[in-house]
C-alpha cells in the first residue's frame, strides 16, 4: 500500500508487548506478505498475523484501512527476559527500498576531515620525510540532487523529531543541507584542498559549480564510459599538477 510506503524509518508499526516466547517472533507489518513459521513439536505451524499486535499510534496510518492480513515483513530475536537486548534481525530483501536521502554535507564533512592537514587524520596524511607537502583532492561524486527527509536516520538524527538542522528556523530543510554543503567547501579551499565534483545528471547543480575550486572542475555525465574519460582526465591533471611541483 503506497501509505506504508511513504513511512519514514521512525514511522514504522511497532510490536506491542508480548508474552515471553512470542514477541521475538514479531516485528513489523508490510505491505508485501512473508509467511513466519514456529515449531512447535516438531512440527511447523503458520504465525496468524494479527493488526493488534502492533501500535500505530505514533504514525499517520488508520489501522481500520488496513488489510487485516497484511503480513509481516520479518522478525528479531531478543534475550529474555532482557527483551531491550538484540541478539538477531531479519527482514526481507525486498523491503529495502531506495527512499532518497542524498546529503551531499554528510559526503563533504568527511572528505575534508579527512584530508585536512590539521584535523583528527593530520598524521596520516601530512608529508613524508623529506618530502613535499602532499596535493590534497578532493573528488565529489553524486548521482542526484541533494535531498533531505525529515524521517530519514541521518548523521543529525531524525529531523522531524531533533529539529537539530532546522531548529526554529522556516528554511527549507533542503537549503539548509545546501549550505552546510558549501560551507564545507569553502572550507576545503580555505585549507588549499582541491575539488572536482561530477555528478551523474545531464548537467551540474549551481551547488555542485559552486563547490568546485573553478567551474571547469565541476564534471557531470549520464553514462558510464563517459564517466570512465571524466575520472582519467582527472587523473592526468592530478598527475600534471605534482609533476610541476
Amino acid at each position: 500500500m503506497q501509505e506504508l510506503r511513504r513511512l519514514g524509518p521512525a514511522e514504522q508499526p511497532r510490536e506491542l508487548d508480548l508474552p515471553p516466547g512470542r514477541r521475538q517472533q514479531i516485528v513489523a507489518a508490510h505491505d508485501e506478505r512473508d509467511a513466519l513459521h514456529e515449531i512447535v513439536d516438531g512440527v511447523a505451524r503458520e504465525i496468524a498475523y494479527d493488526p493488534a499486535l502492533f501500535d500505530l499510534s505514533h504514525t499517520k496510518l488508520d489501522a481500520a484501512h488496513l488489510p487485516k492480513d497484511l503480513g509481516f515483513a520479518g522478525f528479531q530475536l531478543l534475550a529474555a527476559p532482557d527483551f531491550e537486548r538484540d541478539v538477531a534481525a531479519f527482514l526481507g530483501a525486498s523491503y529495502f527500498r531506495a527512499v532518497g536521502g542524498t546529503y551531499h554535507d554528510t559526503g563533504m564533512i568527511w572528505g575534508v576531515r579527512m584530508l585536512s592537514p590539521n584535523g583528527i587524520f593530520s598524521a596520516d596524511t601530512a608529508a613524508w620525510p623529506n618530502r613535499p607537502a602532499p596535493n590534497r583532492v578532493i573528488v565529489f561524486l553524486t548521482d542526484g540532487d541533494m535531498a533531505p527527509d525529515e524521517t530519514i536516520y541521518s548523521m543529525y538524527g531524525v529531523e522531524k523529531y531533533d529539529d537539530r538542522v532546522t531548529g526554529s528556523s522556516s528554511t527549507a530543510l533542503k537549503d539548509l543541507h545546501n549550505a552546510r554543503f558549501l560551507a564545507e567547501c569553502d572550507k576545503a579551499k580555505a585549507l588549499n584542498i582541491n575539488i572536482w565534483t561530477v555528478s551523474i545528471a545531464p548537467s551540474a547543480t549551481t551547488e555542485m559549480t559552486s563547490c568546485a575550486t573553478n567551474s571547469t572542475q565541476a564534471l557531470y555525465t549520464t553514462n558510464g564510459t563517459d564517466l570512465s574519460t571524466k575520472f582519467q582526465a582527472i587523473a592526468m591533471q592530478v598527475a600534471r599538477l605534482r609533476l610541476s611541483q
